[in-house]
């Protein structure tokens, strides 16, 4: 049985829900994610990963949840920010996105993650990048062209 109190959220007039969704009984056990037809993937990991279906923490909380608000919510533009998976060892980081309608969905391919696992330790490599670049903004993929064929 889950319960769930609230979520965080702030209101234009100031004021807050806030809470925590925990449960009640014994979560069921994480199984490990089968990797045998992905060998590159599972060379990744020291032990295999788990499904996370159910991510529990501590208190009887539940992790990466949810909480859906039907209504009382004003009318807001959906946030300029883009909400990102990004996917690194065979996986996608956050586990659980929450984002907007209209909100822009950015997914991210760590390419220098999958070649390390297609190279192994024949591939080294250190990002160095001046202050004053920091935030430059570069075309997408432009880099990655440079990357591929300095990889290959």
């Amino acid at each position: 049985m889950l319960a769930a109190s609230a979520v965080a959220f702030a209101g234009p007039g100031g004021g807050t829900i806030s809470g925590k969704v925990t449960y009640e009984g014994t979560p069921a056990k994480m199984k490990q994610i089968d990797m045998s037809k992905e060998p590159s993937c599972a060379k990744m990991y020291t032990t295999p990963p788990l499904v996370e279906t159910v991510v529990t923490g501590s208190g009887n909380s539940l992790q990466d949840v949810v909480v859906y608000i039907s209504a009382g919510a004003p009318d807001e533009a959906a946030p300029s920010n883009a909400a990102v998976f990004t996917q690194k060892g065979c996986r996608y980081i956050p586990h659980v996105l929450a984002f907007e309608v209209n909100q822009e969905l950015k997914i991210v391919n760590d390419y220098l993650e999958i070649e390390k696992a297609r190279f192994g330790a024949r591939l080294r490599y250190s990002i160095e990048v001046p202050d004053e670049f920091q935030k430059a903004e570069v075309p997408p993929f432009a880099l990655q062209i440079l990357v591929e064929n300095s990889v290959k």
